[in-house]
């Protein structure tokens, strides 16, 4: 057997681990992206939330509104509210007639509905469960302990095997022409140059995805910590079992975000040791059969 063809089934499975690592990471930023999108629309400041504030202060002061009078004695919260309110009519309810207002109630009906069945109650794709929005930091924080691990085990065994077969094309005397195969299936991971040990400061790119987990995680933690006293006015004991689980898991992702960016470097510590022998001509070696 050539050298070639015998070192192209090590570029292979390179390849393959570095594809298996690939779709890890990509699983992770849609993760990512669902659970920042569930618990900033479940924030007072989401859309959707604002959407049914400013319509529920234009049905309470629906009469002063359109008579361009103030009500008395408004705190300071209530009065910037009711300056929302006003610009939200100026902009968007020129009339002021009885349609107006039925549309405004209907609007503020539609937008309640809408918080109950899309913001607090979260369905999880293909699986086809839901569950309550206070519970995103046990279950969220959960799947990104699993999705981590998988990632790190994956990283592992990417490391390993591009080793072993960079290793193997250096024996054959084929590293040249290995190291630009693989390094041509890399999209993740920015070797440096042949002949360079220099890395390219992308790679920290990849790393700045190993931490959205963490940020999404510590950002649920937070929220449920500042909106402690709502959750205790429903249920006390399901308030502390989800926020202390939820601060369980956040120091478990720390923990695995730090081991996958170690194994990352790993991996780049190897791409720059190869690198420096990578540019020299090839000298086929027939191998041992």
């Amino acid at each position: 057997m050539e050298a070639h063809e015998l070192i192209d089934r090590f570029i292979d499975a390179a390849a393959e681990s570095t594809k298996r690592a690939r779709l890890v990471l990509i699983v992770i930023t849609v993760a990512s992206v669902l659970g920042f999108s569930a618990t900033w629309n479940s924030s007072s400041g989401g859309w959707l939330n604002s959407r049914l504030q400013v319509s529920d202060d234009v049905q309470r002061w629906w009469t002063y509104l359109t008579s361009d009078s103030e009500p008395n004695s408004l705190s300071v919260k209530e009065s910037e509210r009711f300056q929302q309110a006003k610009k939200y009519v100026a902009v968007r309810i020129p009339h002021h007639d009885l349609e107006d207002s039925i549309q405004v109630a209907t609007d503020a009906a539609i937008f309640r509905d809408l918080r109950a069945h899309e913001v607090q109650t979260i369905r999880v794709p293909f699986f086809g469960v839901s569950f309550d929005v206070n519970d995103l930091g046990l279950i969220g924080g959960f799947g990104f302990a699993v999705v981590l691990m998988w990632l790190a085990f994956s990283i592992h065994t990417e490391r390993h095997d591009t080793a072993v077969a960079l290793q193997r094309a250096t024996e054959l005397g084929v590293l040249p022409y290995a190291f630009d195969l693989i390094r041509m299936r890399q999209v993740m991971t920015i070797p440096p140059t042949p002949g360079s040990d220099k890395p390219s400061p992308l790679r920290w790119v990849t790393k700045l995805l190993f931490t959205f987990p963490f940020l999404v995680q510590l950002r649920i933690f937070v929220f449920d910590a500042a909106t402690w006293p709502a959750g205790e006015s429903i249920s006390p004991p399901a308030t502390k079992f989800a926020v202390a689980g939820g601060g369980m898991f956040l120091m478990i992702v720390l923990v695995l975000t730090i081991w996958c960016i170690y194994l990352s470097f790993g991996v780049d510590a190897d791409w720059e040791r190869y690198a420096k022998n990578a540019s020299g001509p090839l000298v086929a070696k027939t191998p041992n059969t």
